[in-house]
């Protein structure tokens, strides 16, 4: 319980910082070095690199403010991910109810959306090297990591159609997925600590989930090959593939949500906002419902929640 409280903590004070500085910057998104045709910034292998080692591009790029975040973030999630063997927990880290491992998947989803978040700027920051290639995207062109960390707290999103009839689907699920189950109340211990987990676990995966999907890798197809809903079936499939497990062998659902998703966020002129909202909410409900149910129902596979990337480390 304790490793627990500290590690939420650790959270809190690493979202303030991640907030605060990001807030705080000038110059989101704007090269240190004017922007010259002759001198455009490459789009592959610089985001490779720093989606694996996050902060990589910035330092690079003498972008040392955002630098200094991503990779301080990231060392920080790697700290709590080696709290605990994941290996040791048979597979489905999310059922554990061990604080340690909890840490450890906390700490890994930290160090991914560092990873993620470092990709997503690295890719803004090129864009504005690239003049008149990215004008479908020009309404959210400066939209900043700060707007990604902020935007699963949005409750003006509840508004829109879009939004709240993704989520009510969610909630049904969840409803009819409990109700399935005699005497809940009486047999499982859901506390503070899965909610918690649950929140913390989706908040970070909606988030950089989305800034690698949807806020780079989709917009990069429609620069090359021109064509939104080609775009966004490729996207959709990779982010299918990426949840592919041995307990999950046809991640059609999560193909169908990425589709979703994707053209949420064309539709709103490329930002993430709403994308991240509807990721986050949807896996908080539907994760917290699974730690409502007793632990042999809920050691079955749910293909309807979108989990974390399925990496080993």
């Amino acid at each position: 319980m304790r490793v627990f409280r500290q590690t939420v903590l650790c959270l809190i004070v690493l979202l303030e910082i991640l907030i605060g500085s990001l807030a705080g910057a000038t110059e989101r998104f704007v090269p240190v070095y004017p922007t010259d045709p002759d001198r455009p910034r490459s789009m592959t292998w610089p985001l490779v690199f720093t989606t694996l080692l996050p902060g990589f591009d910035q330092w690079y790029e003498g972008q040392q403010t955002e630098g200094s975040i991503l990779s301080g973030a990231a060392f920080g999630g790697l700290l709590l991910a080696s709290s605990a063997r994941l290996e040791e927990t048979g597979g489905d880290v999310l059922a554990s109810r061990d604080d340690r491992v909890r840490s450890a998947v906390l700490g890994f989803q930290i160090y991914s959306a560092a990873g993620s978040f470092s990709a997503f700027h690295s890719f803004r920051s090129a864009a504005k090297t690239w003049p008149g290639q990215f004008e479908f995207m020009k309404t959210a062109e400066n939209e900043g990591l700060d707007d990604l960390v902020s935007a699963p707290w949005d409750v003006s999103m509840l508004k829109r159609s879009t939004t709240w009839g993704a989520l009510a689907l969610a909630i049904g699920i969840a409803a009819v997925d409990v109700a399935s189950v005699d005497s809940i109340w009486s047999r499982n211990s859901y506390d503070l600590r899965d909610l918690g987990f649950g929140t913390a676990f989706s908040t970070f995966a909606g988030m950089h989930e989305e800034a690698l999907f949807r806020g780079t890798m989709q917009p990069l197809f429609r620069r090359n090959w021109g064509s939104e809903w080609g775009s966004n079936l490729a996207t959709s499939v990779i982010f299918g593939a990426a949840h592919y497990s041995e307990t999950n062998r046809f991640p059609l659902a999560q193909t169908l949500a990425g589709y979703y998703l994707g053209w949420v966020a064309m539709e709103n002129g490329w930002s993430l906002r709403e994308s991240i909202f509807i990721h986050t909410w949807w896996d908080i409900i539907l994760l917290n419902a699974q730690y409502l149910i007793e632990s042999r129902d809920r050691s079955r596979d749910v293909i309807y929640r979108l989990p974390k990337l399925q990496l080993s480390f």
